[in-house]
């Protein structure tokens, strides 16, 4: 389920590999997504609210890909969350500082590879 795969992705935040680590947060923003996708976003505001947590840690990590990363995470967090409530707080202030000029945070998609590249500028990426 996606709870389990949230506590899944949340631990593999403390792995030593920045590649793990940049994958993590990656696929945290493609299951944030699928989250409110399917519907059950009242339910799974936990979730959310852990994932913001992890994306908010994820911005000030030492590897640039992983912080690349975060910020495409932080989009997904950002345009879904007037629904999931994820966007107030501290957290949301952090998540809306690592937002950049010209990408729209309600139509972005992270499962599309050019919304992705987009995001990512020319920052490093482990694909």
């Amino acid at each position: 389920t996606e709870s389990f795969l949230m506590k899944s992705l949340v631990t593999s935040f403390a792995n030593r590999q920045p590649r793990v680590r940049q994958r993590a947060v990656w696929c945290l923003a493609m299951l944030a997504q699928r989250i409110v996708l399917s519907g059950s976003s009242p339910s799974m505001s936990p979730e959310l609210a852990a994932a913001a947590d992890a994306t908010t840690k994820a911005l000030g990590d030492a590897n640039s890909g992983v912080r690349s990363l975060a910020r495409v995470s932080a989009y997904v967090l950002i345009g879904i969350g007037g629904s999931a409530g994820v966007s107030t707080g501290a957290a949301g202030v952090r998540l809306a500082d690592a937002m950049l000029t010209g990408v729209d945070a309600s139509a972005f998609d992270a499962f599309d590879l050019q919304c992705v590249q987009r995001c990512l500028g020319h920052a490093p990426f482990a694909g």
